[in-house]
């Protein structure tokens, strides 16, 4: 597993009041096995370019701390070493954006059980 230099999305969002991170309790507790996270992987400049924001499918989740494969193709491998496939560890404070893949699962069968969601 590997442990890349990613960027605080909270602290981002404490410098700048053009950035808003989402809400604590999402972060902390609304993530589960089978959900996105997007995250953001810091380098030094390379191409202009000193970070990459990318998805991570949710393997494992505890309140705040999960692991995940990254969902993606990646522009900029050869500065970071992230790969798509690569099993990462990462925390609430981590996290820029989530996708909820199983509330999204419930919406795709009621649908087609004919049901509104």
């Amino acid at each position: 597993m590997k442990t890349p230099n990613l960027k605080n999305a909270v602290e981002m969002s404490e410098l700048s009041a053009d950035f808003e991170a989402l809400d604590h309790v999402s972060r902390y507790y609304l993530l589960f096995p089978g959900d996105y996270a997007k995250v953001c992987v810091e380098f030094s400049d390379h191409k202009g370019y000193t970070g990459e924001r990318f998805w991570v499918r949710v393997t494992s989740a505890e309140p705040g701390q999960y692991r995940g494969v990254v969902d993606n193709d990646l522009e900029h491998t050869e500065a970071h070493g992230l790969r798509y496939g690569d099993l990462i560890a990462f925390d609430y404070r981590h996290i820029f954006d989530l996708a909820h893949q199983s509330k999204l699962s419930e919406w795709v069968k009621e649908i087609e059980d004919g049901q509104e969601p």
